[in-house]
């Protein structure tokens, strides 16, 4: 599992939620695949701006090992790109002389996409989602989480160790329960 996207996507829960990154391995560890229909409600308002662009993102993390591809149409990420131009920034696509690849652009970071004959569909798709993680890294750098700046409060439980008490909860009655 890519530790660094994981722990992107940590940085990106509602405070308090895992008590730890190691909490949100567990979690992620113990429910699975289901775990990340949770998170995506945990995640700070605004962190997505579609449950799409959550699935793009987590996307490699959901790969179970490298032979698989995640076949994302690079309609789709165009039409993520397209609908974020405050997010992403200016984004350019040129195409090389000799015709053999594109440089997508995405807020300032360069991807090279080939284009022979022999690429496939999904070698497209994979690099366009690249294009697109590697901007979202870019851009959520320069974002401060509040995880960084407080620790969690200690008297509310995460929604983690909440779930062992409330089996089958939901997010929003952790929240309620919690005041989150």
């Amino acid at each position: 599992m890519d530790e660094q996207l994981l722990q992107d996507l940590f940085d990106l829960t509602t405070e308090g939620a895992f008590s730890s990154f190691e909490e949100f391995k567990s979690f992620i560890e113990t429910d699975g695949e289901n775990a990340f229909n949770d998170i995506y409600e945990l995640t700070i308002d605004g962190a997505f701006g579609s449950q799409d662009e959550y699935n793009t993102f987590i996307s490699p993390l959901k790969k179970k090992d490298s032979s698989q591809s995640t076949v994302i149409s690079p309609q789709e990420n165009t039409q993520e790109i397209n609908d974020n131009p405050s997010l992403y920034g200016p984004t350019t696509i040129k195409k090389d002389d000799n015709l053999n690849q594109l440089t997508i652009t995405i807020a300032g970071e360069e991807t090279k996409i080939p284009t022979t004959r022999g690429t496939t569909s999904a070698e497209i798709a994979d690099k366009i989602t690249e294009a697109i993680n590697k901007a979202r890294k870019k851009v959520n750098e320069s974002r401060t989480s509040s995880k960084l700046n407080k620790k969690n409060d200690e008297d509310k439980p995460s929604y983690a160790a909440w779930r062992k008490d409330n089996p089958g909860g939901s997010v929003k009655e952790w929240k309620k329960d919690t005041g989150r």
